[in-house]
C-alpha cells in the first residue's frame, strides 16, 4: 500500500502486498468525501506519487504477466491515461522520487523512468547491470536519489539524474531501517522490519555525509512515520514495540502509539490512536493527520481497519 498528498487530498492505492488488488482512492478530508478512479489494471503493492496536478500510480504486482504500468489521473481534467515501459513480469516493485519540484522518477530495479513535468515527456533510462539495487526505498535530494541496498549491505547507492553518475555511501550507522523520507538536506531511515527492534531513528546529513541518531521512547519496529512540515515534526504511529513477558522472555508486541517529535525543540510527546495496526500508510493533509489500512494481527488478513483522521493543533496531536 502507498498514499502520498497534494495538501488537500488524501490518495491511496495497492492494498496488501500479494492480495487482491485496489483502484487509486482519492479522500477529501475538508467535505470527508471518497472518490475511486478505476486504473488500467488493479494490482496490488503499487507506488503512489504526485506531481503537479497528477497522480501516478506505477508498477504493482498481478496474477499475470504484464508490462512496467503507469496510470496517470489528472485533477484537473479529472481524465486517466496509462503509460507501459519495460519488460513483462508478474511483479513490478517500484519506488518514486521528486526531484526539483519537477521530475518524477521512477526505479524499477532495471530501469529508471524520468518524466518531466514542463515537459510532458518521458525518459527511460537503462541501469546498468553492476549498478542495479534490489532497494528497500528510494528517496529524492536535490538532483540526486538514494537507494537502500539489500544485497550490497550495508550501502546506499546514489544515483545522479542530471549527470547519470553513481556513487556509493557506506550506511552501516542505519542498522536494520528500509524506510527513507528525505526532509530537506536530510534523510531519516526509521520503520525497521526485522525482529531485532530498535530505540532510534538513524538521519543522514546529505550535505556533510554526518550521521546522527533521534532516541525514540522505547524499542520498537514495524511503525509508520510521517513528516508535518508546519511544526517540523516527525509522527510515529503503531508497529509492534519490544516487551518481556512472564516467563521472562522477549516479544514484539502490537502498539497503538503515537509519538510526536518536534525537529526544532528535540522533544518527544506520546499518546495513542485508537486501534492497534502495523503495515498500515499514513500522511498530513492540511491540518489533518491520516491513518489508513494496515493489519492488527501480524502475517495474517484481518478485518477492515477503520481509517482515522486527527486534527493538528501544532502544540500536540488530538483528536
Amino acid at each position: 500500500m502507498s498514499s502520498t498528498n497534494d495538501g488537500q487530498h488524501f490518495f491511496v492505492s495497492g492494498g496488501h502486498d500479494y492480495g487482491p488488488g485496489t483502484d487509486l482512492h482519492i479522500y477529501q478530508p475538508k467535505t470527508q468525501q471518497w472518490q475511486i478512479i478505476p486504473l488500467s489494471l488493479q494490482r496490488s503493492n503499487t507506488d503512489v506519487s504526485y506531481l503537479k496536478g497528477k497522480v501516478f500510480v506505477a508498477g504493482g504486482t498481478t496474477n499475470s504477466v504484464d508490462k512496467f504500468r503507469i496510470d496517470i489521473y489528472d485533477m484537473a481534467t479529472r481524465t486517466s491515461s496509462v503509460k507501459l515501459f519495460g519488460d513483462n513480469q508478474y511483479v513490478h516493485r517500484v519506488f518514486s522520487a521528486i526531484l526539483e519540484d519537477r521530475y518524477l522518477l521512477l526505479n524499477d530495479e532495471s530501469y529508471f523512468y524520468l518524466y518531466d513535468s514542463q515537459t510532458d515527456r518521458w525518459e527511460t533510462i537503462d541501469i546498468p547491470l553492476s549498478k542495479r539495487v534490489t532497494a528497500t526505498d528510494m528517496v529524492g535530494v536535490g538532483t540526486k536519489v538514494y537507494l537502500n541496498d539489500l544485497h550490497d549491505y550495508p550501502a546506499l547507492k546514489v544515483f545522479d539524474f542530471k549527470t547519470r553518475e553513481w556513487t556509493t555511501l557506506n550506511a552501516e550507522r542505519q542498522e536494520a531501517h528500509i524506510i527513507l523520507m528525505a526532509v530537506g538536506d536530510s534523510i531519516y531511515f526509521s520503520g525497521n522490519r526485522s525482529f531485532d527492534a530498535l530505540d532510534h531513528i538513524d538521519v543522514l546529513d546529505t550535505k556533510t555525509g554526518l550521521w546522527s541518531k533521534i532516541i525514540h521512547p522505547g524499542k520498537r519496529a514495524f511503525y509508520e512515520m510521517a513528516f508535518e512540515p508546519k511544526s517540523k515534526s516527525l509522527i510515529v504511529t503503531g508497529g509492534r514495540t519490544a516487551e518481556i513477558d512472564a516467563w521472562g522472555n522477549p516479544y514484539l508486541k502490537m502498539s497503538d502509539d503515537l509519538l510526536t517529535y518536534n525537529l526544532q525543540t528535540k522533544a518527544w510527546q506520546q499518546g495513542k490512536i485508537k486501534q492497534i495496526r502495523h503495515a498500515h500508510t499514513t500522511q498530513v493533509v492540511g491540518d489533518q493527520f491520516i491513518i489508513f489500512g494496515g493489519e492488527s494481527i501480524f502475517n495474517g488478513y484481518p478485518a477492515t481497519l477503520p481509517m482515522e483522521v486527527y486534527t493538528l493543533n501544532y502544540q500536540q496531536v488530538a483528536n
